[in-house]
């Protein structure tokens, strides 16, 4: 099967979960959307942060070591990986030819929007990641949402995450 390119669709915030949401849309009707951090969805922007903290300075690292190298991203790919958690790699063009290396997924789809480099994923790939349309045949942040399946959601809603952010005791 073929690749089939993802462009980026929007940001989202999910309020059930309190995180925001990456959309990347395949031929317009499908979206896949991606959970990310708060400093991934600010790595996204096109504008410059004044801050000299988060990952937007790590990312800016990367580009100027690889542009120090006389290499450039290529292309990034995303791929189901042998328990279908969604993975990645960055195929980096360089002067001993081409290196593709494994990324977090949001890392390396930051990069590649970036450097306005293609992301692609396999057309199966997209088969079985692509939510579920709505009835207005786009995917919805809600159906992103709602996407977690039964016997986890039990289990991740029972979790006391208090005592990591200090609002409950150990």
């Amino acid at each position: 099967m073929s690749d089939v390119r993802l462009t980026i669709h929007g940001l989202a915030w999910c309020a059930q979960h309190g995180h925001p949401l990456l959309g990347l849309c395949a031929r317009s009707e499908r979206v896949i959307w991606i959970s990310i951090t708060p400093d991934d969805a600010q790595a996204l922007s096109p504008t410059a942060c004044d801050c000299a903290s988060g990952r937007s300075r790590i990312y800016k690292l990367l580009e100027d070591s690889l542009a120090a190298s006389g290499s450039t991203v290529r292309e990034t790919s995303l791929m189901l990986g042998l328990h279908g958690e969604l993975e990645a790699s960055i195929v980096l063009d360089g002067p001993v030819g081409d290196l593709r290396i494994p990324a977090h997924p949001a890392d390396a789809i930051v990069l590649a929007c970036r450097s306005r480099r293609a992301i692609t994923i396999s057309e199966s790939d997209l088969e079985t990641v692509c939510p579920e349309l709505s009835d207005t045949g786009r995917a919805t942040v809600e159906d992103a949402c709602e996407s977690t399946p039964d016997p986890f959601r039990a289990f991740i809603e029972s979790l006391d995450l208090g005592a990591i952010d200090g609002t409950s005791p150990l």
